[in-house]
């Protein structure tokens, strides 16, 4: 069995397909629990109200918080409608669409190494992007960054195929896809031009890049695809919103930090060192191994000069390293792969079954099959989906953690979330006497009195100790 593991190529599996299917048990495996980190409720609502309610150029959450979304541009949310379009929203779809998105990064990742080196290389690389725990964390709901690091990926792949061949095409690919970066962040886009300009001066070809017209037509191409969103605003009579996300993206976020005092250059290392140490340690010894093809001092840039600015700003949030993973993983194959070739078949063979031997497992024993991420409320919409006809939803003095509350509920409810304190609960029940309200179990002893009549208590949340207090024909019969 060991000898024919050695010898023999697993039929109709390539070493691309084993990876994709590696993907898909890690990212998908739990794919029917419902639950995310905030954000994830947060994008998925935008995209639900984009299929469902044409809000598609502006996102849009609910009435009373994001009436119109100005973080990030509208792209992503409009491919995450045209998705939920097709399938439907819900924690099912929502979960899938991302889980895709991760798919899609190991198969860029394993196009850009298959061409650069080899495809047994590209297997190792993938390999190790796959199993990287922060990605397998943040591939599970849905977000920007994984979409994002997609088109580092593909930008840097026809930038190299473009120094090869010159070929028109290339420039035409390039140009599109960091557009699409531009077009999904915005200012990190900026990091891939910053990689490449860096590249091209330690090979001592600035002027030739400065005098070559085709890669500035291709720069100003991807600018202009970026621009259709502020055009459309504009016509729309929206452009606040460009001038709202230019401000938060650029003067609030990079030079007010976002009133962030305080300043850790080594914060995000020691985040990579925590959570991917091991990859980080291959990739050392892989800057440290000579000598260098281009994928290789490209992917050494972009991941070094990525880690250096993102570490001079004080605002820091560990998902922004994502786009450095793909390059954090090729250069540290250039250390790891002379030591595994000789036996790359082994391993492929060996993947093959501990992939097919993991889908049996979680087919067959409900591992991850719950999450205790707001569980409380999920067991609340599990059992009273009747509040689904109700709009109104009101948190009394933090009775739960607001934005994983608010996005929520604005997700699987269509809910105007809000929040009052115990002192101004009496005008909030006359302002919303059909209002759904939270509020802490010592809390309500105290100001149940207060409540119109028709409010009653509708639901006990028990793991966090919350009276769900709502209109009497929503109560258990």
């Amino acid at each position: 069995m060991i000898s024919d593991l050695k010898t023999r190529e697993i039929p109709f599996f390539s070493p691309l397909a084993i990876i994709l299917l590696l993907g898909a048990v890690l990212y998908l495996q739990h794919v029917y629990v419902p639950g995310f980190f905030h954000d994830g409720y947060l994008y998925a609502a935008l995209g639900k109200h984009a299929a469902l309610k044409g809000h598609w150029l502006v996102p849009f959450m609910s009435e009373t918080e994001y009436s119109k979304f100005a973080e990030h541009p509208p792209f992503f949310f409009m491919v995450e409608g045209v998705f939920f379009s097709l399938f439907g929203p819900s924690f099912l779809t929502a979960r899938l669409f991302a889980g895709l998105w991760g798919l899609l990064l190991l198969w860029s990742t394993f196009k850009l190494a298959k061409r650069f080196y080899d495809e047994n290389f590209a297997f190792v690389a993938t390999f190790l992007l796959a199993l990287m725990p922060f990605l397998i964390k943040k591939v599970r709901f849905p977000n920007l960054d994984i979409p994002l690091s997609f088109c580092f990926v593909l930008c840097f792949y026809y930038f190299l195929r473009i120094i090869e061949t010159r070929r028109n095409a290339h420039y035409l690919k390039f140009s599109f896809f960091l557009g699409l970066a531009l077009l999904l962040k915005g200012i990190p886009a900026a990091f891939i031009l910053l990689a490449i300009f860096i590249f091209v001066l330690l090979e001592k070809n600035l002027r030739g890049f400065l005098i070559d017209g085709k890669a500035w037509a291709a720069i100003l191409l991807s600018f202009v695809l970026f621009a259709l969103w502020p055009i459309a605003l504009w016509i729309n009579g929206d452009f606040s919103i460009f001038q709202q996300w230019f401000e938060r993206q650029f003067f609030s976020t990079i030079m007010k930090a976002r009133g962030q005092q305080e300043f850790e250059f080594f914060s995000y290392f020691t985040h990579l060192l925590k959570y991917s140490g091991p990859w980080l340690i291959l990739g050392c010894l892989g800057i440290i191994r000579r000598p260098y093809n281009r994928a290789t001092k490209l992917s050494m840039i972009a991941f070094c000069s990525m880690l250096f600015c993102l570490s001079l700003m004080k605002w820091k949030y560990s998902h922004y390293l994502l786009p450095v993973y793909p390059a954090l993983c090729i250069v540290a194959t250039t250390f790891l792969y002379p030591f595994v070739k000789e036996k790359i078949l082994l391993y492929k063979n060996g993947v093959f079954l501990l992939v097919i031997a993991g889908a049996l497992t979680f087919a067959i024993f409900p591992i991850g099959a719950q999450s205790d991420r707001d569980r409380s409320l999920i067991e609340m919409t599990q059992a009273l989906p009747r509040l689904a006809k109700s709009r109104d939803f009101i948190l009394v003095d933090n009775a739960y953690e607001y934005w994983a509350w608010a996005n929520y509920l604005s997700f699987v409810y269509d809910a105007n979330p809000r929040m009052t304190s115990a002192m101004d609960v009496q005008k909030s029940f006359e302002q919303f006497p059909e209002g759904i309200y939270f509020i802490k179990r010592p809390l309500f002893d105290q100001i149940k009195n207060l409540a119109p009549q028709k409010l009653v208590r509708v639901y006990f949340m028990e793991r966090d100790d919350i009276v769900v207090l709502g209109p009497d024909h929503l109560a258990f019969p």
